[in-house]
């Protein structure tokens, strides 16, 4: 793949790169699991007859317990910040999640949605809309923070490392997909 290019102007921008199969392959294989992580989040949140009454869906109180979808899905008010402590800032970070993770939930999922109706399964040619590029970006952005922490990426990692350390083989998918992020980023703000 090389670097993204923008076409045209305005409304009429399109956002262009081609992928190979390898990479179309890839990058709709991680997309797709961070779909399923998430999508398993949501459908084990019970239903309640007063959300399907009202529409207003709420999720779990708790964070989740894998560290990929903590990642994915952050708190929403750290009971440690300031006049947060103790049990209202716990209270208050509870009812945050319960109310706002479905909506992150629907956002992240739509994101992936749009990148995978729009990367062709076989590799070729990408062409986005603003829009498009924009859920490009949302989507990559989580493939990375799952893999890099699934990876355990750290700011002083090396960008190699030793042949048998087990990351070896998905450390470079991680530095690719910085690369995507990066380059559709930097034609964006172009």
């Amino acid at each position: 793949m090389r670097a993204w290019k923008r076409h045209g102007r305005g409304e009429r921008a399109r956002y262009v790169a081609v992928l190979d199969p390898a990479e179309a392959s890839v990058l709709r294989g991680l997309v797709g699991q961070v779909d399923d992580m998430l999508t398993g989040r949501d459908d084990a949140t019970p239903r309640d007859e007063l959300a399907e009454l009202t529409g207003i869906r709420t999720g779990p109180a708790t964070a989740p317990d894998d560290p990929v979808l903590a990642r994915l899905l952050p708190e929403f008010h750290r009971a440690d910040a300031e006049g947060g402590a103790g049990a209202d800032g716990v209270a208050l970070s509870a009812a945050m999640r319960s109310v706002h993770e479905p909506e992150l939930i629907a956002a992240k999922r739509q994101a992936i949605g749009t990148l995978l109706a729009t990367c062709p399964s076989g590799g070729g040619r990408v062409e986005l809309t603003v829009p498009e590029a924009e859920a490009w970006l949302t989507a990559v952005n989580d493939v990375r923070l799952a893999l890099g922490t699934a990876l355990e990426i750290t700011e002083d990692m090396p960008d190699q490392l030793p042949p048998d350390d087990p990351r070896t083989d998905h450390l470079p998918v991680y530095h690719w997909l910085t690369w995507l992020q990066d380059s559709l980023l930097t034609v964006l703000l172009v």
